[in-house]
């Protein structure tokens, strides 16, 4: 709603990074605000039947070498 007030034309491309795809399609008029809202709960359940409570981990890795980090994923798999 406040992008729409402070920019009332929508740009001419859009994208976004996990959750941030689903703004950017509610933005674009892909589907409303109120469906995308629904979305985000089914997704949500369906991420979390995926995986076992306690099995599945996320992390966010941010200014790290990436040789460091291709070998901590070396040694997780």
């Amino acid at each position: 709603a406040v992008w729409r007030k402070l920019f009332p034309e929508p740009p001419a491309y859009l994208a976004g990074l996990s959750l941030g795809e689903y703004t950017a399609l509610a933005y674009s008029g892909v589907f409303s605000f109120v469906d995308g809202l629904k979305l985000l709960r089914k997704r949500g359940l369906y991420m979390s039947q995926a995986v076992a409570p306690g099995q599945g981990k996320m992390l966010a890795v941010m200014k790290t070498d990436r040789k460091l980090i291709e070998r901590v994923c070396e040694n997780i798999m």
